[in-house]
Parts: C-alpha cells; sequence; structure tokens
C-alpha cells in the first residue's frame, strides 16, 4: 500500500471486534469501515457505532452456497432480497432506527446442501472488491 501511496497509514489488528471491545479499535480515526464479519452481533455493533459517529461504512452481505455466475449489486439494505444475513440485520437495523445502510448483496439465490454453509472462493473475493472499488470512489469523490 505504501508503495501506491506513500502517505498512506496501514494499522493492522489481529483481533476479533465483538461489542465489548469495539472501543478499544479507535474506529473514530478511520476514513472508511468495510464491514465483512459473519458474526451478526458483531456486525450490528460495528454499523450502530458506524451510524452514530458519522463514519462511512459498507457492509458485505451473505455468500454463502451461492453458485452460478455471481451477480453482485451495491444498494441500499432495505432494498435486499433472498439473503439471510440481509434479512436479519434489516430487523436489527429498524429497531435501532437506522433507516439506510449500503451493502454489497449477492443475487444468487443460496442453495443450501445440508446443514454446513460454504462459499465458492470467488464469491467473498468479488463482494470484497466491490466494497473496495465502492470505497476508493466515494474517497476520490471526497465523499468520505
Amino acid at each position: 500500500i505504501k508503495d501506491y501511496n506513500p502517505s498512506c497509514k496501514v494499522l493492522a489488528i489481529n483481533d476479533k471486534l465483538t461489542p465489548e471491545n469495539i472501543d478499544s479499535f479507535d474506529l473514530n480515526n478511520y476514513d472508511y469501515i468495510i464491514d465483512a464479519i459473519d458474526m451478526v452481533t458483531s456486525k450490528i455493533n460495528l454499523i450502530k457505532y458506524a451510524h452514530t459517529n458519522n463514519i462511512p461504512i459498507i457492509s458485505a452481505m451473505g455468500v454463502g452456497n451461492r453458485i452460478g455466475i455471481p451477480e453482485f449489486e451495491i444498494c441500499d439494505i432495505y432494498k435486499t432480497s433472498g439473503d439471510g444475513l440481509a434479512k436479519v440485520l434489516r430487523k436489527k437495523l429498524r429497531e435501532n432506527n437506522i433507516d439506510s445502510h449500503p451493502v454489497v448483496f449477492c443475487k444468487n439465490q443460496a442453495e443450501p446442501k445440508g446443514d454446513t454453509i460454504g462459499s465458492i472462493a470467488y464469491f467473498p473475493a468479488i463482494s470484497g472488491c466491490m466494497m473496495a472499488s465502492k470505497v476508493i470512489d466515494d474517497l476520490l469523490k471526497g465523499e468520505k
């Protein structure tokens, strides 16, 4: 990253964000948050924190058990469908009076095979690339 921009500061934190330790991450110093957390309680707490503190954030929705040609979209959480994680998150966001939240959403329907949830490697990677492109675009446009 420093090869591209020597003034960029990167702080790698090897810890799991939880509701109990969220304040130790000093998130107010971040320009943008990319949320790729799978645990709903941590995800909702991070989103609440970002919205309360006016920190731009984008979240990944579920990609488990999806197959076929990936169809992703960046949209508001309230425009998603067919995604169990998004459904739970919408309910929690309503309970917390958050009426809008940007997400990367996979339109491919999940095809469960037993009790195990798995992902084809390129589905999470595409989701991550889309979030990164949105963040970079917003930062370059000064929409941080």
